[in-house]
């Protein structure tokens, strides 16, 4: 958390003023949209769900329906997105400790508060328990069904269990387990004719991302898409299940960045279209040392689009997009490095 304060922080202090203009620029603006400060226009969500929350100035707020989650990360305000998740445990605001019935998946326990929620098995068989505490969830592997027993000691104001291996965002339940549907494929933006056309021919694309898992934790038997401009998981900026590694498709051709990414750590993405005669790659910058780039690709000349912009066309675990950049025009290893 504490890198993706630092890297603002230092944009804050050190960052030269650009002489480049993007062509698409969506940040979260004031009013707590997710907004491209080009046209005005902001990115819409389309969710039924009245059960998510997040923390806004330190205090828990609900999320009304049909309007995309603006998270606040080391006080920098980012938009996240999530996949489904079951929420297990019973009466969360008043926290006891209770048996809870388990499949055979991993599952994640968070905290607020003081004192710690212990993980043992039951009937269930697991690989070991654990402990929770404010700011540090427990994930147990449960190899076998059956149930848990989640011991509640000190005093925490909120525990969350889910069948999930990464940690969630917190939903209230009461004397029964809460399901909150994935927001995949539900937020979306009509691409403009700036992008379309500059997809088509040059450009830079640079996304300020952050991922809750790590490239060494990553484990799927599917793309994961990061950033879609098709309705597919493989289009701009998508995790693959080679490796976790971060890639971009043109409709014809695959970019790879074998770049090692961390969770819950900013990852600066950029993208580059022809990065040279008819080429195109994609790099990332984990640690702040600066952009660095996969191998070149041959590119067919443009991206496949279909009519809208898709952060989280598909979700590995929850994940935040600090801004969205274009350029029609390629940016050196310098200027990309220079945006906040």
């Amino acid at each position: 958390m504490q890198r993706y304060y630092s890297r603002h922080h230092r944009a804050e202090v050190l960052k030269e003023k650009p002489d480049y203009n993007p062509i698409f620029d969506a940040i979260v603006v004031g009013n707590g949209l997710f907004r491209d400060r080009v046209t005005g226009s902001a990115f819409a969500q389309t969710y039924a769900g009245t059960n998510r929350t997040r923390i806004s100035a330190g205090v828990l707020e609900a999320v009304a329906a049909n309007t995309p989650v603006i998270d606040y990360v080391g006080g920098v305000p980012v938009l996240r997105i999530e996949p489904a998740a079951d929420y297990l445990f019973l009466n969360s605001a008043t926290p006891t400790t209770q048996d809870i019935d388990v499949l055979a998946v991993k599952h994640t326990v968070c905290l607020v508060g003081t004192g710690s929620a212990t993980i043992s098995a039951g009937t269930a068989t697991i690989a070991a328990g654990g402990a929770a505490t404010d700011g540090t969830p427990f994930t147990v592997d449960v190899t076998g069904a059956g149930t848990i027993t989640v011991t509640i000691a000190g005093s925490p104001t909120r525990v969350w269990l889910t069948n999930t291996a990464m940690a969630h965002s917190y939903v209230v339940t009461a004397g029964s387990a809460v399901n909150r549907t994935t927001e995949a494929n539900t937020t979306t933006l009509a691409i403009p004719a700036a992008v379309s056309a500059a997809l088509a021919a040059t450009g830079t694309l640079v996304v300020d991302w952050m991922p809750s898992w790590s490239k060494v934790a990553f484990s799927a038997i599917t793309n994961f898409g990061i950033l879609a401009a098709i309705t597919n998981s493989s289009s701009l900026v998508f995790n693959s299940v080679v490796g976790g590694d971060i890639f971009s498709f043109d409709g014809t051709v695959q970019a790879q960045s074998q770049k090692t990414y961390v969770a819950n750590t900013l990852t600066r993405i950029a993208l580059q279209w022809p990065s040279s005669a008819n080429k195109f790659k994609i790099g990332a910058d984990v640690d702040g040392a600066g952009i660095a780039y996969g191998p070149e690709y041959a590119f067919d000349g443009a991206f496949t689009v279909d009519a809208n912009l898709i952060p989280g066309y598909t979700l590995y675990a929850p994940m935040w997009i600090k801004s969205i950049r274009l350029y029609n025009n390629l940016l050196t290893d310098a200027q990309v490095n220079a945006l906040p």
